[in-house]
């Protein structure tokens, strides 16, 4: 594993500089020697040919990736060739931005053997690339020289074989989902990141938490206290409330690391702590601590009904803040996995009872976050 999570972005830009000026100096100084009658239409013709060549690569590639996806159980959303994507949800073709990267958008169905389906998916795309770059070769070696379209035709196909292949550090803005590379390794963190998408999968199509994210499969993924927070600890947190596994779910909920997460997960991370908090610690000031943190980091108005509901059921207090929290869904995209996440909260409230008076409150379990 790389020990760096980041190319300095300076350094990036220094070295693509420093190639595109190579290029250029280099075809300035042909151009000055032979002339630019001759030189400018030889590069016009290398350039439009090697990007077609790598045109024809990338869809290869890309196709690769969808074939060996459909048949190992994944939801192949879109797929994307240079600006061009396929959106297969909506069944339209649409243009997004400049890049001449490719991508396929999937969801696995089941957590079950994410790993090795996942290494076989990532394979299929270098392996189909790695086909096309060999029977190139072999025509090649009746041609010219690399000059010729069949000689830019394999320089390209070995440089899309290199690209897909590069780890996630070499990339101006490294994937979470991980690169054909990283994919192909199986590391913990990008097998996690998967794990978590094929519980979202799951719980888009209406399943219960329980069925879509079984606990020792996702304790197994988990990184180590401490270190950072991912989306599956947040399932872990879920999932050890509803097994009565609460010594744990408070250990995450104390320790994790929120420092590098991003907002939506730290506004769903700080909903959950919030009704822990209230619902099972009963401790009213903690709480409204994380409540705060969630409001701070999700804009939706709606977000915030759920804590309100528990703030209130733990205070005695009559509210509507759990009806108008599900009337908010209606309509929402995301209301499956809405309700999925949030089951054990409306549970909890169905059961709640009593008041405690706020001043009351037990110490403070966990540090403010």
């Amino acid at each position: 594993m790389v020990a760096r999570r980041h190319v300095n972005p300076l350094l990036r830009r220094v070295i693509f500089a420093a190639t595109v000026g190579t290029v250029l100096a280099r075809l300035y100084v042909l151009g000055t020697e032979r002339g630019w009658g001759l030189v400018g239409p030889v590069a016009v013709r290398v350039a439009i040919t090697a990007l077609a060549a790598w045109s024809v690569h990338l869809v290869a590639h890309e196709l690769g990736h969808f074939v060996a996806a459909r048949a190992l159980r994944f939801e192949v959303r879109a797929l994307r060739f240079g600006p061009l994507v396929i959106d297969l949800l909506e069944r339209r073709v649409r243009l997004v931005g400049r890049d001449l990267g490719g991508s396929v958008s999937l969801l696995p169905r089941g957590v079950d053997h994410v790993r090795r389906r996942l290494r076989l998916v990532a394979l299929a795309g270098p392996t189909v690339t790695l086909a096309l770059t060999l029977v190139t070769a072999a025509v090649w070696k009746r041609d010219s020289g690399l000059g010729s379209t069949t000689g830019i035709a394999l320089v390209m196909g070995g440089y899309v074989l290199v690209t897909a292949l590069l780890p996630g550090v070499m990339l101006p803005r490294r994937p979470p989902a991980g690169t054909d590379l990283e994919q192909l390794l199986g590391s913990r963190q990008v097998v996690a990141h998967w794990t978590h998408l094929a519980v979202l999968q799951g719980l888009s199509e209406g399943r219960e938490l329980a069925d879509v994210a079984p606990l020792p499969v996702v304790e197994r993924l988990l990184p180590l206290r401490g270190e950072a927070l991912e989306p599956l600890v947040l399932v872990a947190v879920i999932r050890f409330i509803e097994v009565g596994r609460l010594a744990d779910a408070r250990a995450w909920l104390t320790h994790a690391d929120l420092s590098t997460a991003p907002g939506w997960l730290v506004g769903d991370f700080a909903l959950t702590a919030a009704c822990f908090f209230a619902l099972v610690d009963r401790d009213l000031v903690l709480a409204k601590t994380w409540a705060l943190q969630a409001q701070e980091h999700q804009a939706q108005p709606w977000f915030s009904l759920l804590v309100e509901a528990a703030l209130a059921a733990v205070e005695g207090r009559p509210t509507e803040a759990r009806a108008r929290w599900l009337a908010s869904l209606e309509g929402y995209p995301f209301r499956a996995v809405a309700l999925g996440a949030n089951q054990w909260v409306l549970d909890r409230l169905d059961r709640a009872r009593g008041t405690i008076d706020p001043a009351d409150s037990p110490g403070l379990h966990a540090r403010p976050p």
